[in-house]
């Protein structure tokens, strides 16, 4: 066993001579991102993508808005913050986030929860929406409100994807209303129909079929929605490059999948719990009415 009095010494002078690495500047910025990947997990990693995708899809609608309106240096500044609040979205999300880089089962599970912890952040304002409108104005208000709330968000997806097309102002906004309002009108049925359902509960409705009804309807209204959203940027640019198109509908099927199983499943433990509150109401009357009836 060796004893520290036979560790080497450096002669002196060594330490001095030894050579420093070069300090490199990091951004508050860039470690917010390496802390994120780090600590958080893939759920949270994909709440916060889908904020700042929120916030990128919003400042690419105002930009376009703004353009429109003739105002130049406005467009050109929330299109910049777009562009800056996509590309840190796509550093925060989970580094799985497209099917074909799962490998094992490891990236499986990290894709899946952190779809479901993006569809949760981007689903947020179709789902207040369908909710102030069910408040105010049945299913018909249910689907109005969430028509509202996502139509913002899928007509900035559609600017982002028109960024860095030559099109006249108006045009763009054409394309993008248009597109937006379709997509919305897709958007819309799932949040309006949860909504609804914890309202007026279904009684004896299972979870597994509520968890699929979700996940097929999501599933298949995102698909669509990208879709729509390619074939309405040919229309501008038909000679664009095509090749990552149906990679990214069946990712946009997949993303929807797990965020509209999320949400079914959300539905029928939420309406399960407002079916026991109203059926409780419901007695606490009929008790009431009974001692009442009684007095008399």
């Amino acid at each position: 066993m060796s004893r520290i009095a036979d560790v080497e010494l450096p002669e002196a002078g060594e330490v001095a001579k030894a050579r420093i690495p070069e300090v490199t500047t990091v951004t508050p910025e860039q470690a917010d991102v390496a802390a994120s990947r780090f600590v958080a997990t893939p759920i949270q990693k994909g709440v916060r993508g889908g904020f700042n995708q929120l916030g990128a899809m919003t400042s690419a609608f105002m930009a376009t808005l703004g353009d429109a309106m003739g105002l130049s240096q406005f467009a050109a500044e929330r299109m910049k913050d777009a562009e800056h609040q996509a590309a840190f979205a796509e550093a925060v999300l989970p580094e799985v986030k497209d099917y074909r880089q799962v490998k094992d089962g490891a990236d499986a599970a990290e894709f899946f929860t952190g779809l479901v912890g993006q569809s949760l952040a981007t689903t947020g304002p179709a789902l207040a929406g369908a909710a102030a409108g069910r408040f105010g104005g049945g299913v018909r208000g249910a689907y109005a409100g969430g028509f509202a709330g996502s139509f913002v968000p899928n007509s900035g997806e559609q600017a982002l994807r028109l960024r860095n097309e030559p099109m006249a102002p108006g045009d763009r906004l054409r394309n993008v209303v248009g597109t937006g309002g379709a997509a919305a009108a897709m958007d819309a049925l799932l949040p309006a129909a949860a909504v609804s359902r914890v309202a007026r509960p279904v009684r004896g409705a299972g979870l597994g079929g509520t968890t699929l009804k979700g996940a097929g309807v999501e599933g298949a209204t995102e698909g669509a929605q990208e879709a729509l959203g390619q074939a309405m940027h040919t229309s501008v640019n038909p000679a664009r490059d095509r090749g990552e198109d149906d990679p990214a509908v069946l990712n946009a099927m997949i993303g929807g999948a797990a965020g509209g199983a999320s949400i079914g499943a959300g539905t029928r433990i939420a309406e399960a719990g407002s079916g026991l509150v109203q059926d409780g109401l419901a007695k606490v009357g009929e008790a009431s009415k009974a001692a009442r009836e009684k007095l008399r």
